[in-house]
């Protein structure tokens, strides 16, 4: 049987016998299972892998002579073998990705520790639900606070290691009638350590953020930009901030990135003390008396 018709058969078999195990056939098939029958796999992952391919392909196109001669006496072509070759890597890295993706992410919960007054929260944009002290909040999330005289307080991540061991959790205080998307919340464990990835979506309000020491990857949006923490390992401050829907931002501790939404975003570095108006674009110290020292914000954590 011609090697292209025994490839032909042996997809159709697969696609009848309900998802075997791709490495069973040819790297053919085993990169059509990754890449069509795992959803798992983002846009982003696929675009990275296709331009490794297309690297191979070129890497390859053109053989020695020595190389040609031999080819031109299997069945399959040096145009398929070349192509069998670039899929048999492509498998690979896309099983590598599989792995990184199952063993390497694992979601956090926020919890709520403190409310006042009332707040709320959907998963849909449709059905609201009360929240109550001791809630758990995964990402997709929608919060909500009351009008007026509300505060609602977010630990973002546990309290407790598998050990037992206390943890020094990211917090966030949400204030009266302001709206918070949770995006992500994961740990993402690799070979030399693991790290926080934090996404919120600040729609409406104002919060307080207090993210922790060691590896993070902090991101707020807001309507009119964005705001970031990048700490490593070796980090031992905390970073705490206030920020508003408009932009505005004021860094109690720690260091922090923010930029606004325009045609040419220039990224501006906050430090302690210091404030950011996106109305004058100018980053100024934070006065003695400035209002968001009279807010009521989250304690440092003493430990």
């Amino acid at each position: 049987m011609r090697c292209d018709v025994l490839i032909h058969t042996k997809l159709k078999q697969f696609c009848r016998s309900g998802l075997p195990h791709p490495h069973a056939f040819c790297p053919f098939i085993r990169v059509y299972w990754l890449i069509f029958c795992l959803p798992t796999l983002s846009q982003v992952k696929r675009k990275r892998i296709a331009r490794v391919g297309v690297g191979l392909t070129f890497s390859i196109a053109t053989p020695p002579c020595s190389m040609r001669m031999k080819f031109k006496r299997c069945p399959l072509g040096w145009s398929l073998c070349c192509q069998l070759l670039v899929n048999s890597l492509l498998s690979s890295l896309l099983c590598e990705s599989v792995v990184a993706a199952e063993e390497g992410i694992s979601p956090l919960a926020a919890t709520v520790i403190g409310l006042e007054g009332q707040a709320r929260q959907t998963t849909d944009g449709r059905t609201w639900e009360l929240l109550e002290k001791g809630d758990k909040l995964r990402a997709g999330a929608l919060i909500q606070t009351g009008v007026t005289n509300a505060v609602l307080d977010l630990q973002l991540g546990e309290a407790k290691a598998a050990n037992g061991n206390q943890l020094r959790s990211d917090r966030v205080r949400l204030f009266e009638n302001s709206i918070l998307g949770l995006k992500k919340l994961s740990v993402r464990r690799t070979g030399t350590g693991s790290g926080r990835e934090i996404e919120l979506d600040l729609r409406s309000g104002q919060m307080q953020g207090i993210a922790e020491p060691g590896a993070l990857d902090y991101e707020v949006e807001f309507p009119a930009g964005v705001l970031g923490i990048r700490t490593g390992a070796a980090q031992t401050q905390a970073t705490s901030f206030v920020l508003r829907a408009s932009g505005a931002v004021t860094v109690f501790s720690g260091k922090l990135v923010v930029s606004l939404a325009e045609a040419q975003p220039v990224p501006r570095v906050l430090n302690s003390g210091q404030q950011f108006d996106p109305g004058t674009r100018g980053t100024t110290s934070l006065a003695a008396d400035a209002p968001e020292r009279k807010l009521p914000l989250l304690p440092a954590d003493p430990r």
